[in-house]
Order: structure tokens, then sequence, then C-alpha cells
């Protein structure tokens, strides 16, 4: 069997624009994970921050009126 264009490993430019755009493919992919696990982890500091106000509000005393 004869082996077509199309079977044949690239080679040269072609092979360097190849691997070039994976890793830009992989590196977007690996951006918009970072992007999500960042925004998860900011929201649990967020509302670790927000709970930690609502308790210091309720332990912080009142000024009596005179």
């Amino acid at each position: 069997m004869k082996s077509t264009v199309n079977d044949a490993p690239l080679r040269g430019e072609a092979a360097w624009r190849a691997e070039k755009l994976a890793i830009a493919e992989r590196n977007k992919a690996a951006c918009a994970k970072a992007g999500a696990e960042r925004g998860r982890r900011d929201a649990a500091v967020e509302a670790e921050r927000r709970a930690a106000e609502r308790r210091d509000r309720a332990l912080t005393p009142v000024q009596p009126n005179r």
C-alpha cells in the first residue's frame, strides 16, 4: 500500500506551526481552568471574610445610651 501525503508526518515549518498551535490550545485550556479555580477560591475567601465580619460585629459591644 502506498502512503499518501496525509499519512506522512509533518516536517519543518509545518510541524513547527502545528506544535505551536497545539501549545496555544493547551495554554488556553489551562488558563480557563485556572481562572475557574481562582474564581471558586476567591468566592470562598470572600464568604469567609464576610462571616468573620459578621462574627466581629456580633461581639463588638455597643455604647450605652445616656
